[in-house]
């Protein structure tokens, strides 16, 4: 009796039910399954809202430090990219959102842009984007409320 419960053919029945099982509720084969690492995926972050921008996190990247505060969002990041890259991406995401660059500058060891949402009339509407290297290899990105007029 025992042999039959652990024979090859009861095991793959049994395989076999629980696979049509899963798929008729919508979930994967337990082949498919049985592919997923054990290892944990990568940490990814949730986009940050700070004074009505959405700020996501970088992409490949390890988030090192986060100082938030009503007039700067400063993120502190590990990644393989040069500030260059970083900063491209920041440009882009803000320029999705409405801003567009007014003036810009490269810095030694990375780059700085002003951009305007719309009239600018809000606080909010005027950002300065400062993306640079910092010791160890630590990426600096902040978004400040440009004061200056």
């Amino acid at each position: 009796m025992s042999q039959l419960l652990h024979s090859p053919m009861r095991s793959s029945r049994v395989a076999l039910a629980a696979t049509f099982a899963a798929l008729s509720l919508g979930a994967a084969p337990l082949s498919a399954q049985a592919q997923i690492p054990a290892q944990p995926a990568a940490q990814t972050q949730a986009p940050q809202t700070w004074n009505r921008i959405n700020v996501p996190p970088y992409p490949a990247s390890q988030p090192d430090k986060l100082k938030v505060d009503q007039d700067e969002y400063k993120l502190y990041l590990r990644t393989s990219d040069g500030p260059q890259q970083v900063f491209d991406f920041y440009r882009a995401q803000l320029e999705q959102q409405g801003f567009r660059v007014t003036s810009s500058k490269d810095k030694k060891h990375g780059q700085k842009a002003y951009l305007q949402r719309g009239a600018g009339s809000a606080p909010e509407d005027r950002v300065e984007l400062d993306v640079k290297r910092k010791a160890g290899g630590v990426i600096k990105v902040e978004i400040e409320i440009d004061e200056t007029d």
